[in-house]
């Protein structure tokens, strides 16, 4: 306030000081504060047009809307929701970031604080969420959404620094059974089979079959002659008395 003091005392005693026309301070005073009012207006219209875009889930378009309405601390938490329901995570950090610094009061600050961490929660940037949301509680200790939220990050971080338990051993195929030998197979295939002899009566001619296919060679010999020697016998008619 000295300094202040000192420099209205300074040009309190200057002589023949230039005074101004009325008619340019009025000049004046619109050319300094048109340019404000036509920003604020610009600005009001700008947050009208997000919103109804916003409402209408036209993300993108209110994004843009909110980012053309300035640099004040609802504005940028406004583009920021907007990128956020875009997935566009990383600006929409950047969004919260500023709306936090902009911020005049501790509620506006713990809104822009806890959407700054979600955005830090679906990156995977658990360290940075977790210092987000603690900032949101240091404005308002008693939001419970931020408490949540945080013990959220914190279970999430644990299991980032956790190494991955390892895989469970593979189970070892059984070996395929031992081929089974072919050859009995092929043994039995080429081992001629032995006919079965009737039993009962049989044809003379049935029997040299079965003589000339089941006994041996030197037999057959034997058998040969014993047939040659067996006499032909026929029977004897009976004799009638007379």
């Amino acid at each position: 306030m000295e300094c202040l003091i000192r420099e209205k005392r300074l040009f309190g005693n200057m002589k023949n000081t230039l005074q101004m026309p009325h008619f340019l301070k009025n000049r004046l005073l619109l050319l300094v504060f048109l340019p404000l009012q036509l920003a604020a207006q610009n600005t009001h219209w700008q947050m009208k047009q997000g919103d109804r875009l916003y409402d209408e889930k036209s993300w993108s378009a209110a994004e843009e809307a909110y980012r053309k309405a300035g640099t004040g601390a609802a504005a940028w938490y406004n583009a920021g929701n907007a990128a956020y329901q875009q997935g566009k995570y990383e600006a929409a950090a950047e969004s919260f970031k500023k709306a936090a610094a902009a911020a005049t009061t501790p509620e506006a600050r713990s809104a822009a604080f806890f959407n700054l961490g979600n955005a830090y929660l679906q990156q995977g940037k658990y360290k940075e969420a977790i210092a987000a949301y603690e900032n949101s509680l240091r404005q308002q200790p008693n939001r419970f959404d931020a408490k949540k939220n945080l013990q959220i990050a914190r279970k999430k971080l644990k299991e980032q620094q956790q190494p991955p338990p390892p895989p469970p051993p593979q189970k070892q195929p059984p070996p395929p059974p031992p081929p089974k030998p072919q050859h009995n197979y092929l043994d039995r295939a080429q081992q001629p089979q032995k006919k079965e002899i009737p039993s009962g009566g049989i044809s003379p001619e049935a029997a040299r079959n079965i003589l000339s296919t089941t006994v041996a060679p030197d037999e057959v010999k034997s058998a040969r002659e014993y047939r040659q020697l067996a006499p032909a016998t026929k029977p004897s008619r009976v004799k009638k008395d007379w």
